[in-house]
């Protein structure tokens, strides 16, 4: 699947004449030349551009790109050079020219040396790999497509893996192991599923319904299909649209109706051609040269010898293969026999490569799963010793609140921010009462005992949304978020009970545990430090 470049929402809106009227009144501005003027005007060309992009309007959406590449190179913008630069490589892949998407890439991946952005590489090298799937060469792809996959999941956006999960199961279509197949693509239909990304939505569950149809399980196929359907118009792609009509007239054929069929084929090739999808139009060739072979034999010789040319001019050689078999059978028919002959032999050598080809895919594609299976155990676990250093460095051995570090990074980003009306976001310090004296009494590793108690209390006596630190010593800070004063001062209230209430004697005949609380909150004090301050004050 080619990621659509980006997501379409901005603080510029989606409607394309709004889009036109504010690029016109920034160029008409006095100050366009300056370098924020310049970087507003290229940001509303790009998102200009993702609209047509996403409603497969190809020719609009690589001018507004290349305008967008104009005003970012004037301000050496490298993020917006290379995201540009690689929605140009993302329309040849969809127009099927892969010689001038794979230059463009290999100029982007040059760049992104010199100036890394390791939110954009992960796409680049999807691309790439969506090139060498194209071109025949499985392995690479695979290889390129799991290091993008790598990236992805290092970016931590659920969504993202997706695109390249449908990618691996078309890898695994083409050498028509259906089973991981499915097993790619419902691995990205489940990430993707709860998502607005129609698009996304559409070409992965239309990859699910191509499957179907190659077990044989046809009802299950169209009803894929027809939901890809709906979700296509949603996103108002027409590319997609035309794809999942292509697919139920495929299926209509299967069963029988060919007139229905070649209606929703017809249909599907007339977009396709619009939008200059050369793979596309010649697949859709292809399945008409099957129905008309009897309905309309005049029109299937004119479609064969299409989408032959087609395929021969852009490399597509597995519908070639397709072409030349179906060439042969339509002039056995007409009773040329030499030049069936012909045809059948050309189509017998490229079967015979390319199935040779599928069968080396088929080898590497099983070594380097076993190389990829050693790399993931190899990163899982480095995963997971990363996940338990960050851990770590985040949270207090002893009692497992967040620590310092965490508290800072927690207040920083939500102190003054996500409160509801009437509402505030609290910091209530907490100090257990005569501590040392508990230490002096019982010894040091009696009172860590204590603290992990008092911890497991405070815990249990917050929301999910709040959070507990360890200020230092026995002292606690409890962030208490988006709350009424009232409903603040009923849970400090009450912790300061349940720890008091505590059965103590448990831990030491006669031990008794108070603490003492103080409040503050972001509408007194929008300063942290202020707030500390005065939290601590009013523990005394």
């Amino acid at each position: 699947m080619i990621e659509k470049p980006g997501s379409t929402r901005s603080r510029f809106g989606t409607d394309v004449s709004e889009l036109q009227n504010k690029i016109n009144k920034l160029k008409n501005n006095s100050k366009a030349t300056d370098n924020e003027s310049l970087k507003e005007l290229a940001e509303i060309y790009k998102t200009l551009a993702q609209v047509h992009f996403r409603q497969s309007n190809y020719n609009e959406a690589e001018k507004q790109f290349t305008l967008a590449l104009g005003a970012y190179t004037r301000i050496k913008n490298y993020h917006g050079i290379i995201f540009c630069q690689n929605a140009q490589a993302s329309i040849c892949l969809a127009r099927g020219e892969l010689a001038a998407a794979k230059s463009k890439l290999e100029k982007l991946l040059l760049l992104l040396k010199k100036h890394p952005v390791r939110e954009l590489e992960h796409v680049v090298l999807n691309n790439f790999g969506i090139v060498h799937e194209k071109n025949g060469n499985l392995p690479r792809a695979v290889l390129y497509y799991h290091r993008s996959l790598a990236l992805k999941y290092e970016l931590n956006n659920p969504v993202l893996p997706s695109y390249t999960l449908h990618n691996l199961a078309n890898v695994y279509f083409h050498v028509e192991d259906y089973s991981k197949s499915l097993k790619y693509n419902e691995m990205a239909h489940e990430l993707i599923a709860e998502t607005d990304d129609y698009n996304a939505q559409a070409t992965i569950i239309n990859g699910l319904a191509q499957t179907f149809v190659k077990t044989g399980e046809l009802d299950k196929a169209r009803k894929f299909y027809l939901n890809a359907g709906e979700l296509a118009s949603k996103a108002n792609n027409l590319a997609q649209i035309a794809g999942t009509q292509a697919g139920l007239g495929k299926i209509e054929f299967m069963k029988g109706n060919s007139v229905s069929a070649k209606k929703l084929l017809m249909q599907s090739l007339q977009i396709f051609r619009e939008l200059k999808e050369q793979e596309n139009i010649a697949s859709c060739l292809i399945e008409l040269v099957r129905i008309n072979q009897k309905l309309d034999p005049e029109n299937a010789v004119k479609q064969i010898g299409e989408a032959i040319d087609i395929c021969k001019l852009n490399g597509f050689r597995s519908i070639l293969a397709s072409a030349y078999e179906l060439n042969a059978s339509l002039k056995a028919i007409q009773g040329d026999y030499s030049k069936a002959y012909f045809f059948h032999k050309l189509f017998h050598d490229l079967f015979r490569e390319t199935n040779k080809t599928n069968v080396l895919n088929q080898i590497e594609l099983n070594k380097l799963s076993i190389e990829l299976k050693s790399v993931k155990n190899q990163s899982e676990h480095l995963q997971k010793q990363a996940q338990k250093h960050k851990y770590e460095s985040l949270h207090d051995h002893l009692t497992g609140a967040g620590n310092r570090r965490q508290l800072d990074e927690v207040l920083a980003k939500s102190w003054v921010l996500n409160t509801s009306e009437d509402k505030s976001n609290h910091i209530a310090m907490l100090d257990i009462d005569d501590f040392k004296k508990i230490n002096d009494t019982y010894s040091h590793e009696f009172g860590d005992k204590v603290l992990q108690h008092v911890s497991a209390i405070i815990h249990n006596n917050i929301e999910d949304d709040d959070a507990l630190f360890r200020y230092g010593g026995e002292e606690f800070i409890i962030f208490l978020r988006d709350k009424y004063k009232e409903h603040v001062e009923e849970v400090v209230t009450r912790i300061c009970q349940f720890i008091e209430n505590h059965h103590w004697q448990d831990l030491q005949d006669g031990l008794t545990v108070t603490a003492t609380l103080g409040v503050a909150n972001s509408d007194e004090e929008s300063s942290i430090e202020k707030a500390l301050q005065v939290a601590d004050e009013r523990m005394y």
